[in-house]
């Protein structure tokens, strides 16, 4: 199928995974007899897994830099908050709670077909995450440049409202929402010419800020649980496998919990016996001498016993 259609692997195993499990339902309910796509006879699409390379302090530098001054908090609420770039988009200052130091992410921005619309969290999961001084500092400040625009689109749930209002943080300079390709086209890629960097398909986009935020995270010791959380993940398996290879690794503690053992310097370091402790019992009895075991006395070891 890839030869034939410009349909991307992994896209062609989720749509492989829905059908097998419409078939399976089937089944279940006795309208066929097996499921097809587990016949021995089919081979089932395959995911290209690539390992995710997080930017370079230079290159993150670099792009925000070349954005412009109205943009630039897209990549403060990516990379300080892990949030996707229709998150980024639907960002309320009114859902930012500074005594807990939280921000409640409760909606996004669906732009990439038919009209803009509200929508819940991708997984319908709303989800706090906690926000830094400095995030704060910097959407402050952003503020004091670029009033919150209120917004009323339709609300894409079925739960019987058909619009919600918000003050979006981030909004063109006509004061209307974002469109995904819109963006892309005029904001994100254009950065990369003006800072002279590479831009490469299906790794640079605004989502290779979320990514940063997972290996700063990983790298100041947040669990993988805790992130999945943060990331909006329903699966902390698959947080982890998508972010294992950035996580730490706990040589330098292997190497302190050795040392402990065996200090750097120590008299064996140099060949020399350590010296054991003498238990206060033992120390300073004279040769020969019996000791008491449960109140009876021992006798001396003597020789050909």
């Amino acid at each position: 199928m890839s030869n034939i259609s410009k349909i991307s692997a992994n896209y062609q195993v989720d749509c492989w995974n829905n059908l097998s499990a419409m078939l399976d339902a089937a089944v279940a309910a006795g309208k066929i007899l097996s499921n097809p796509c587990k016949s021995r006879s089919v081979s089932s699409p395959t995911r290209i897994t690539r390992l995710i390379t997080p930017w370079s302090e230079r290159k993150f530098q670099a792009i925000e830099a070349a954005l412009p001054d109205r943009c630039r908090i897209g990549v403060t609420l990516g990379g300080g908050l892990g949030l996707r770039v229709g998150e980024i988009h639907a960002f309320s200052p009114d859902f930012i709670d500074r005594e807990r130091m939280t921000y409640r992410f409760a909606r996004q921005i669906n732009s990439r077909t038919g009209p803009l619309q509200f929508k819940l969290p991708k997984g319908h999961k709303e989800r706090q995450i906690p926000i830094s001084e400095g995030v704060l500092q910097r959407i402050g400040a952003y503020m004091h440049r670029y009033t919150p625009v209120t917004v009323t689109l339709p609300w894409a749930e079925q739960d019987g409202q058909e619009f919600m209002t918000v003050r979006l943080l981030l909004t063109t300079e006509t004061n209307s929402a974002w469109w995904f390709n819109g963006w892309a086209a005029k904001v994100w890629k254009p950065a990369f010419a003006t800072a002279g960097e590479p831009y490469e398909d299906q790794v640079d986009g605004t989502h290779a800020l979320r990514h940063l935020y997972a290996s700063h995270m990983l790298t100041q010791g947040v669990n993988i649980k805790e992130l999945a959380s943060f990331l909006g993940h329903t699966d902390e398996a698959f947080t982890l496998r998508k972010y294992v290879h950035l996580m730490p690794t706990s040589h330098d503690r292997a190497r302190a919990a050795a040392d402990a053992m065996f200090p750097p310097g120590s008299n064996s370091a140099q060949g020399k016996p350590v010296r054991r402790r003498q238990s206060p019992t033992s120390k300073n009895r004279p040769s020969g001498t019996s000791r008491r075991v449960a109140g009876r006395p021992l006798r001396p070891h003597t020789a050909g016993h």
